[in-house]
């Protein structure tokens, strides 16, 4: 059989050029040493998009000076008068200051609607995101916030240069500052004279003190706060707010002033050295259908007087709820039920919960069990799904999935999903693969496991159980927060499951 004949290659320039406008701009380029016929077809590419995105991956396959010289020579080559995004993903050495500066400036020109720029390439203390290194923040020419067309701007690591006014941002929808020195009369100021914006997300800037989020006809949709570590108060009016995200610091105190519209909400400062109440937010927050928060807090439930016994918080309108949990305990085991009791959820459809990274002890050949008081008044009559992350089948985790299964009684799925792989040190990387995986099944006794399940009792006759590998989890059954904003509390922290496989075996035994 003879060479195949290259058809495309001597398809009309017109076609072409047609062909690679619709490709992101890195594709087109990389066409550029498939042949010489291919060499400046990329080029039409660069005249007529509207979209310039230098991301981490562009950023990452190059030296810095290397990524200054090709994009200052994308920028010269794109000659459309309009543009719609620009994103710049980049380490903010001093030295290249001028050069950031200039892409702003040319963004600006250009009518940017949504701008990007994030210079958060550092080294970061993984117990508060703070970066570590001496270089400093980008300072931002003050053009910038009277760029009219401006409808989304992300900052990260950037110095505002405390401009006087953001009368020109009244376009702006959607805010997002990272590492950002905004400063709570700046906030006020922002979302003052930012009429139309639906969603503002708040992380890691440490001038914060006293933040309001409120205004007259606010209009914000979304709000985000992370480990903005030194606020000591927050203020929320937003009649208009759907979705409300608060991870870090929580012990301040907060006055929800009109949320009425809220509709999910997530707490948490897992892996952060300060710990808050988040229960303390749930009265306010009764009427949400989506909830995720970290379940060290409900160690902070207040005892009920004694004449108050039946003291409980409704959700009536809770329909999905997230546990992170950070400890497994027979504590946090008893916490649990209690959550169940003090706040009823009596349409919850979808439960999912995200056990520890690493368990002090994974076999349970230490643990004494004891009798743990289960809520007698607790049933979940609409409760479809179930899912349990890092699930190993130790005597807790048992314990737990037993609970569920007795007073689940509509339940028509539970899914267990085994802790991530994390390989030893020695192990080659051909040596990865499947057969590693089966060795990890072998191991945590996933078969023992499922024997054990389908020995339970089961309040639904009709509940499909499955038990998999980490590789195997097709993610049909996701929360809807599904970022865990501090990751590294549950992977860096994460060991190898050790145990034998008899030691594994004889600490089931103790389960039934």
């Amino acid at each position: 059989m003879g060479i195949g004949l290259d058809r495309i290659s001597n398809l009309p320039d017109s076609i072409l050029e047609f062909i690679l406008s619709l490709v992101p701009l890195k594709s087109a380029v990389r066409t550029s040493i498939l042949a010489k016929r291919w060499r400046n077809l990329w080029l039409y590419k660069l005249s007529s998009t509207f979209v310039l995105d230098f991301d981490e991956e562009f950023s990452g396959s190059q030296s810095p000076t290397e990524f200054v010289t090709v994009v200052d020579r994308y920028l010269q080559l794109c000659s459309n008068d309009k543009l719609e995004r620009l994103r710049i993903f980049f380490c903010p050495f001093d030295r290249f200051a001028p050069n950031i500066e200039r892409w702003v400036k040319f963004a600006e020109t250009k009518g940017v609607q949504e701008l990007d720029l994030d210079l958060s390439q550092g080294h970061r203390d993984p117990r508060n995101g703070e970066f570590t290194d001496e270089r400093k923040p980008f300072k931002l020419p003050a053009s910038l916030f009277g760029c009219e067309s401006l409808t989304n701007l992300s900052l990260s690591r950037c110095d505002f240069c405390t401009p006087s006014e953001f009368k020109r941002l009244g376009c702006l929808r959607l805010l997002i500052l990272s590492h950002v020195n905004i400063n709570d009369d700046m906030l006020q100021s922002i979302l003052t004279e930012c009429p139309i914006l639906e969603s503002l997300s708040l992380k890691n800037c440490s001038q914060l003190r006293n933040v309001h989020v409120s205004g007259d006809d606010l209009r914000l949709e979304r709000f985000t706060m992370v480990d903005c570590l030194k606020v000591y108060y927050l203020e929320i009016s937003a009649p208009k707010l759907q979705s409300l995200i608060l991870f870090g610091n929580l012990n301040f105190m907060f006055r929800f002033i009109d949320i009425s519209s809220l509709v999910d909400a997530f707490l948490s400062s897992i892996g952060r050295e300060t710990y808050g109440n988040c229960t303390m937010f749930l009265p306010d927050l009764a009427h949400v259908k989506i909830l995720s928060f970290a379940l060290s807090y409900v160690a902070e439930f207040e005892e009920p007087e004694e004449n108050e016994a039946e003291f409980t918080i409704p959700l009536p309108n809770l329909q999905e709820l997230q546990m992170l949990v950070d400890v497994m305990s027979e504590e946090n085991i008893s916490q649990i039920y209690r959550f169940f009791h003090i706040y009823p959820s009596p349409f919850l459809e979808k439960l999912l919960i995200r056990l520890p990274g690493y368990l002090e002890d994974p076999t349970g050949t230490e643990y004494i069990p004891t009798a743990l008081n289960q809520p007698t008044n607790v049933v979940f009559d609409h409760l479809k799904e179930i899912k349990l992350s890092n699930f190993r089948g130790c005597i807790l985790e048992m314990r737990l999935v037993k609970f569920l299964l007795e007073k689940a009684i509509t339940l028509e799925r539970l899914v267990l999903i085994a802790p991530p792989m994390e390989l030893n040190e020695g192990i080659k990387s051909d040596q990865v693969g499947l057969s590693l995986q089966s060795k990890f099944s072998e191991r945590i006794g996933l078969r023992i496991i499922r024997g054990q399940l389908s020995t339970l009792p089961k309040a639904s006759l009709n509940v499909s159980i499955v038990v998999q590998e980490f590789f195997e989890d097709d993610m049909s059954l996701n929360p809807v927060h599904r970022e865990v904003y501090c990751e590294q509390s549950f992977s860096s922290i994460q060991k190898m499951f050790e145990p034998s496989f008899e030691e594994f075996v004889s600490a089931q035994s103790e389960f039934l």
